[in-house]
């Protein structure tokens, strides 16, 4: 099936006509963006990794959790029990990987609300 094909309801779901995305509500805060260019970085031997999560008692705000150096072994150390969070990490091999962790003791409500978010 080609993308002319696909009924009206089908094209608006996969925002196929350019129509405005409707927003998650969710607000990725500058210090992310600023935190992900230094893992990007190759000259930048002090941070490989970091960690995005819900600011404090905020329902929209993603801010950085921690970041640090160390690799993937480093990174999931830093997980938190408790709290859905976000990731990206600079790989021995060059490559980055992003992620969205959710815990088992994770609030229900920040799980659903945070599976639609993306930081990069």
């Amino acid at each position: 099936m080609t993308v002319h094909q696909m009924s009206d309801n089908s094209r608006r779901l996969l925002n196929l006509d350019g129509g405005v995305k409707k927003s998650s509500g969710v607000n990725v805060l500058p210090i992310v963006a600023e935190t992900w260019a230094q893992v990007r970085d190759d000259s930048n031997k002090n941070v490989d990794w970091l960690i995005a999560s819900f600011n404090a008692n905020s329902k929209t705000d993603v801010t950085i959790m921690t970041s640090g150096c160390g690799g993937v072994e480093a990174c999931s150390n830093a997980l938190p029990d408790d709290k859905c969070c976000y990731g990206g990490i600079r790989l021995e091999n060059g490559r980055f990987v992003t992620f969205y962790y959710a815990p088992d003791n994770c609030p229900p409500m920040q799980r659903g609300r945070g599976k639609n978010c993306y930081l990069v």
